[in-house]
């Protein structure tokens, strides 16, 4: 009997498991199933819903643009609009729009897997608005071509072939846009009649440029974009342009971080060009440019590079290690550069340089003349020192390098000791013989003519002198320490025998 209930016990836990595993095995099948299509792509499947579906749309008119519109009568204070679609899978464009004078906005598309995106041609007469749109997957992005007064601002044109090309356009604004990992270019300008790129992104495209612009003949605005981590090309390429500010803008972790050829009159400010793995900003046969307020950081070559460059001025800019190993981390062949501001006489910053004027490599043989100071003093740290009571010639040196130095001061325990001037490279020597036993600290506390300081430490410990035994005296030492055990014991057995 007692087997028997036993062995129903086991049947039924054997019954309980293998439903249990059943119905989870079920489960697991059927979350699968539901989950295979999903996660495909969630995001995107996600954002495929905000949009109707539409076929690609061809516009070669102003009647066929009035027909595919939504809204709008074509004026300036009242653009057609075109919004809301989901264009995907078209082996041509998945927005043409070719031959209009009428004025137009595209907004709020998603266009995917398309041969351009959004393709514009010669709408000359028009204000083209192409804004706040998803355009991904495509050989093109977006194309403008022979069309004046565009704004492109707020689309993400990422993951196509190229991201934004614009060809023989005028006055066009290129704002807020996303144009990373691409496969050549962020952005590709050509041929253009004024221009600002504002606070767009361009990073991680692969086989180009973060950003490419050629032939620009009149004023040009690049501010406050990012041109970062385009490993096989540079930050920015620039060829054959003049008149315009850049300004704001990110160059890291490039080739060069720019790199500009046949352009000229441009300020160059407020710029950050870093770890690079070649230059951070290489000018080839570019004339007349103000270098000013940008930062060069840990760029494998040269900072700057100017080669056959004329007329340039170069002041108040930051450079921190670049060129490692190098003797210098500019450099120069071109005519006519001046390496400060000729109001201020103030050149650039060069990390750690504290021995006059600043050489600049390259066969001109440049010299920035008024390093700017920017560090504290640099003191060569002192180890701390101890020696024997009595001992002479021990004495603290302290090395001190700056641009600038005016005083020191000299402290030990805290009180102050001395105070004078000193010079750039001549050692400070205090001398610490007399010294009683013990502990002593000593510091000095060094100033520039910017009041930008400095301060070391240096503990000195005096010891006692401890005197060796010679022979007579350990004979002695010895018979005295037997007397003094005999009488000892004497005394204890006296105490004992009471």
């Amino acid at each position: 009997m007692k087997n028997r209930v036993i062995w129903l016990l086991i049947i039924s836990l054997l019954l309980i498991f293998s439903l249990t595993c059943i119905q989870t095995h079920s489960q697991v099948e059927r979350i699968q199933s539901n989950s295979i299509n999903y996660n495909l792509n969630p995001t995107i499947d996600d954002i495929r819903l905000n949009y109707e579906y539409h076929s690609a749309i061809d516009i070669y008119n102003d009647v066929d643009l009035e027909r595919a519109s939504s809204m709008g009568f074509g004026t300036i204070d009242d653009p057609y609009i075109i919004e809301g679609y989901w264009i995907a899978d078209d082996p041509f464009d998945g927005i043409l729009i070719r031959d209009v004078t009428k004025h137009f906005v595209i907004r709020n598309c998603l266009i995917e897997n398309c041969m351009n995106g959004i393709y514009i041609d010669n709408a000359a007469t028009s204000i083209v608005n192409i804004t706040n749109n998803i355009i991904i997957n495509n050989d093109w992005g977006i194309w403008v071509i022979d069309s004046l007064n565009a704004i492109v601002s707020d689309n993400n044109c990422s993951f196509n072939y190229m991201g934004i090309y614009l060809d023989t356009t005028g006055y066009t604004i290129v704002k807020n846009n996303t144009c990373n990992y691409n496969v050549e270019s962020g952005i590709s300008i050509e041929n253009t009649l004024g221009l600002e790129i504002i606070n767009n992104s361009c990073n991680y495209n692969q086989n180009d440029h973060g950003i490419r612009i050629s032939n620009d003949d009149d004023t040009i605005l690049i501010q406050d974009n990012s041109f970062n981590y385009n490993p096989n090309g540079d930050g920015m390429y620039v060829w054959n342009f003049g008149h315009g500010t850049m300004s704001g803008n990110s160059f890291i972790g490039n080739q060069n971080g720019m790199y500009l050829e046949s352009t000229n009159y441009i300020i160059l400010e407020d710029n950050v060009f870093s770890d690079n793995s070649l230059e951070g900003a290489s000018l080839y046969y570019s004339d007349d440019f103000t270098i000013t307020e940008n930062s060069f950081s840990n760029n494998q070559n040269y900072g700057l590079k100017m080669h056959e460059s004329r007329r340039n001025g170069v002041h108040h800019n930051y450079f921190y290690d670049n060129n490692l190993g190098g003797t210098s981390q500019a450099y120069c062949d071109g005519t006519s550069v001046i390496w400060y501001d000729i109001v201020t006489s103030e050149g650039n910053y060069w990390k750690s340089w504290y021995n006059g004027s600043y050489p600049i490599d390259g066969s001109a043989g440049y010299y920035d003349i008024y390093p700017l100071d920017l560090d504290p003093p640099e003191i060569d740290a002192v180890p701390d020192i101890e020696y024997l009571f009595g001992e002479t010639g021990n004495n603290i040196q302290w090395n001190i390098t700056d641009l600038n130095p005016t005083t020191y001061t000299v402290y030990k325990n805290f009180v102050e000791i001395l105070t004078d001037s000193w010079a750039n490279g001549v050692p400070i020597i205090i001398n610490i013989d007399g010294l009683d036993n013990g502990t002593n600290v000593y510091q000095i506390f060094a100033l520039d003519a910017f009041g930008r300081s400095s301060l070391d430490t240096v503990i000195v410990t005096v010891t006692a002198v401890i005197r060796e035994f010679n022979g007579e005296t350990l004979v002695i030492f010895s018979g005295l320490m037997v007397a003094l055990s005999v009488y000892l014991l004497r005394n204890k057995k006296k105490r004992n025998n009471y």
